[in-house]
């Protein structure tokens, strides 16, 4: 499968189920206009979002841990896949690479004993099953992207970096212990997904890779 040259875009938003639809709306508008900012001058396939709505218990245990405020509505990050897949494909990706941040943060005792639920909406005909999702996005091809490709990325994550509202720390900025020592390495189809760098890396010099979470989606 030729690599794509220059990456698509998925902003992905953790979202209160208890916000209101006007303060998600507002929300969503600034987000779009800052990933927009940080993306004008590079080639892009485009730019989408997608959402993963997280019970408000749940949501105010992630916003608190990382230090934003209890007006928060939502919590962004982008990522990069390739133009080539499905719309379905790059919305699924997103969704499960922001579920990967999570989990990621949750390996850490980010959130003390607090549980974590959430569950991730998939299209009906797809396995909820996190290696089959794994599999299924590495099989299409939703981060067969080349150097090149890469390379704008970091750039666009860079600059959406530099407009992101002051917190303690970055949804999925903390790699966890396997993925620091798997950092700069890159998921095939057919690795095994317990030793490939964990998604929610988030990297300025690398696309995120996924890993398969001892969790239930």
């Amino acid at each position: 499968m030729e690599e794509a040259t220059r990456p698509f875009i998925v902003m992905t938003v953790l979202v209160n189920s208890a916000a209101r639809p006007a303060a998600v709306t507002r929300s969503h508008a600034d987000a779009l206009e800052r990933v927009r900012g940080a993306a004008y001058g590079h080639d892009i396939g485009g730019i989408e979002i997608t959402e993963v709505t997280l019970p408000a218990k749940t949501f105010n245990v992630l916003r608190k841990a990382v230090g934003l405020p209890a007006t928060t509505v939502g919590l962004y990050d982008i990522f990069p896949v390739s133009p080539e897949v499905t719309e379905e494909h790059r919305r699924v990706a997103g969704k499960f690479l922001a579920a990967e941040a999570i989990w990621a943060l949750d390996e850490q005792r980010a959130f003390g004993a607090e549980a974590l639920h959430f569950r991730l909406e998939l299209p009906q005909s797809w396995s909820r099953e996190p290696k089959e999702i794994h599999k299924t996005l590495i099989d299409a091809g939703v981060l067969n992207l080349s150097a090149a490709a890469v390379e704008t990325f970091r750039q666009v994550k860079a600059a959406w970096e530099a407009t992101q509202p002051a917190l303690v720390t970055q949804v999925g900025s903390r790699p966890s212990t396997r993925e620091q020592e798997a950092l700069g390495t890159h998921t095939t189809p057919g690795h095994d997904s317990d030793d490939a760098t964990g998604g929610a890396a988030l990297e300025a010099s690398t696309p995120p890779h996924m890993t398969t979470p001892e969790a239930s989606v």
